[in-house]
């Protein structure tokens, strides 16, 4: 993981004022503010759009577009938030071009669940981003207003608080104490509230179903290789990228159900290799990840 993760435990509660992995992320919540209402407008004028000509072609065909831009403009997502927080995200695929006729082929794409998860996980950037930014922009500034408060009084700017009126430089250096106390509790929030973006990606496009598992775990299987448990792990986050789902004891469990179906067999005791039994794929189940891969 980068060394601007967001989420590496910090040397203490003020260290965060002199370390860059605040300032990214403020500069991730407002890039993500921006992105979100982008993507809410577009997305709602385009299915809008595109529902309200259902019955036709056209209707069709703006769906379609809508669906795929949404994968890609997740993947561009995912990229960003690696970019500005660290934090690991799952490796979105570009959706697949289906075979058969147009028709057929528009069918397929609006029938793909994760593109219209991608939809969804777009959709939730405006309300999420919009939270981060409120968040974020009103506690800085706040703190930078009390820290400056007595240079602006100084400079005969209008300043009220409340229904005290400060007019005298005296009054305006009140508030620098707690305008210092304030920042790092900004830069503190600013960081939590970027951090609650970036996991809502693993909450709602990193999620993976039970088909999806086996799938995954029979494509690295696959071309004949024999992994133990935790190195078949450490292929599935490099094929997939984080995910909640990705744990020891569900890919266990999945192992076990492609085991049951005839699919994958132990192929050595645990006492031969570091105690890990190693899984191989059978001839059956070379075939079913052939054809996946297809």
């Amino acid at each position: 993981m980068s060394e601007t993760a967001i989420s590496r435990p910090y040397g203490g509660p003020f260290s965060i004022l002199w370390t860059p992995r605040a300032y990214l992320a403020f500069a991730y919540v407002i890039v993500e503010f921006a992105l979100g209402t982008f993507y809410f407008t577009f997305l709602v004028t385009i299915l809008s759009v595109g529902l309200s000509l259902a019955w036709t072609f056209v209707g069709l065909f703006i769906m379609v577009v809508a669906v795929v831009a949404s994968r890609s403009l997740a993947i561009m997502d995912c990229g960003i938030t690696e970019s500005l927080t660290g934090a690991e995200t799952p490796r979105l695929s570009v959706l697949s071009r289906p075979e058969g006729g147009l028709v057929k082929r528009s069918l397929a794409v609006l029938a793909d669940w994760e593109s219209w998860r991608s939809v969804l996980f777009l959709l939730a950037r405006f309300p999420l981003g919009t939270f981060a930014f409120c968040v974020a922009v009103t506690l800085l500034s706040s703190s930078l207003w009390m820290i400056t408060l007595p240079l602006t009084v100084a400079l005969g700017a209008h300043n009220d608080w409340g229904i005290w009126q400060i007019d005298r430089v005296w009054e305006g250096a009140l508030f620098v104490l707690p305008g210092l106390l304030l920042l790092p509790l900004a830069l503190w929030a600013t960081v939590g509230v970027a951090k609650l973006l970036a996991d809502s990606t693993h909450w709602m496009i990193g999620r993976i179903g039970q088909n999806a598992m086996r799938h995954m775990v029979l494509r690295v299987l696959s071309g004949g290789r024999s992994l133990d448990g935790p190195t078949l792990l450490r292929e599935l986050l490099v094929f997939h990228g984080y995910s909640l789902d990705l744990t020891a004891t569900k890919v266990y469990g999945t192992l076990l159900g492609l085991e049951s179906a005839g699919l994958v067999v132990r192929t050595a005791p645990a006492t031969e290799v570091g105690g890990y039994e190693l899984y191989s794929l059978t001839d059956r189940g070379d075939e079913v990840a052939a054809a996946l891969k297809e």
